[in-house]
């Protein structure tokens, strides 16, 4: 399934998944919706593989906005 974006959804808890901290888990069909941005306005929901990319490329891109970059000459 392609990460889809999209508004913040009307949602209720429910035995499928439990929200919590800006996520919500979907055991059944092997998914993780994550709620971030101010007031949870934005919204992406990914399977197992592509929320593993999405984790490495961010702890990437974490890692470099922490370096100091090379002054140009």
């Amino acid at each position: 399934m392609p990460p889809t974006l999209g508004p913040r959804p009307n949602w209720r808890s429910s035995r499928l998944g439990q929200r919590r901290r800006g996520t919500q888990i979907d055991h059944h069909n092997d998914l993780a919706t994550l709620y971030f941005g101010h007031r949870d306005q934005y919204v992406i929901t990914l399977g197992r593989d592509n929320l593993s990319q999405l984790v490495d490329l961010g702890a990437a891109a974490h890692r470099e906005l922490a370096t100091t970059p090379a002054q140009d000459q």
